[in-house]
């Protein structure tokens, strides 16, 4: 709970300089076959960076960063086969760049991209759904195909992965596919 508020007043700072927000659910597939999906939840402020890079610039690349919450739904608890500390929802926060190339214009009111990023996300706990994360410091690496209607309305597939990078012994990491939406004003 505390985790949740402090990230609600980490969120509301950036509203101000955001220009969209996104809302994406997915799922992480089972550790071991047989058991259920865990469900994902994360939502983000997205800012742009101005960039005056000419290479970027010329190749329609801009770079967005992304400030988010998640919570991951341990759907693992049916199953009862592990201790308590398998059991917990886990919540997080990160901060990730996203590289943005549009790869297409349909029409004057549809855009199509893929990004990509490594950023950085904390979590509160570091077993999910009989994951062994190692630490609570992870790294997040996503790759997103998303649509742009109007210049408003984001329509995302998205693959995020998360990992120690070896930092630890422990390093199960975890893979979140989801589908997402978001606004930019």
């Amino acid at each position: 709970m505390k985790l949740t508020l402090s990230v609600i007043l980490f969120l509301c700072s950036f509203l101000s300089i955001a220009n969209g927000v996104s809302v994406s659910v997915g799922q992480s597939p089972p550790r071991y076959s047989g058991y259920d999906y865990n469900d994902a939840f994360r939502i983000a402020y997205i800012i742009p960076l101005s960039t005056k890079i000419e290479f970027l610039e010329q190749n329609h690349i801009t770079v967005d960063v992304e400030f988010s919450y998640m919570q991951w739904r341990d759907n693992s608890k049916k199953w009862g086969s592990f201790g308590d500390d398998w059991y917990d929802d886990i919540e997080g926060i990160s901060i990730t760049p996203l590289f943005k190339y549009q790869f297409a214009r349909v029409s004057n009111n549809l855009d199509l991209f893929i990004a990509a990023g490594i950023g950085i996300s904390y979590h509160d706990g570091i077993n999910w759904g009989y994951r062994e994360l190692g630490t609570r410091w992870l790294f997040e690496d996503k790759l997103e195909f998303s649509l742009l209607y109007k210049h408003k309305h984001q329509f995302s597939l998205s693959l995020i992965h998360y990992s120690n990078a070896d930092f630890e012994k422990k390093n199960q990491g975890a893979n979140v596919y989801s589908i997402g939406y978001g606004y930019h004003w």
